[in-house]
């Protein structure tokens, strides 16, 4: 296994420069790296950037949840009525799933999950 402070020729050839000193592949390997962040530090910059002018208000809050029992639809084609277009939990409910199986007995449960 090559480790991650070997530069390999083909990496020399494809760079314009073709320089050979050890110096200049070590910071190009260190830059290349991406910064490590922690979870916390990348939900508040998620939030900051994606808040609204007036920032976030109460009434932003995800209202609905699922519930204990029943059937959702989590994916499905465009327009229908399910959690990956964008629809609440209630609205992407199944009412009646004794449909739901495949010719020979197993259920379909790719598209349809329960809670």
């Amino acid at each position: 296994m090559i480790s991650k402070k070997t530069v390999k020729y083909s990496e020399i050839a494809k760079d314009p420069t073709m320089r050979l000193d050890a110096k200049y592949w070590i910071r190009k390997k260190l830059v290349a790296q991406p910064k490590k962040q922690k979870l916390a530090k990348l939900i508040k910059k998620l939030n900051k950037e994606n808040a609204p002018p007036g920032g976030w208000i109460s009434k932003d809050r995800v209202g609905d949840k699922p519930e204990a029992g029943k059937t959702y639809a989590l994916t499905g084609a465009t327009g229908s009525r399910c959690i990956a277009n964008g629809n609440s939990w209630k609205e992407s409910e199944v009412e009646d799933t004794s449909g739901a199986e495949d010719l020979d007995g197993r259920s379909r449960s790719v598209c349809i999950s329960s809670v």
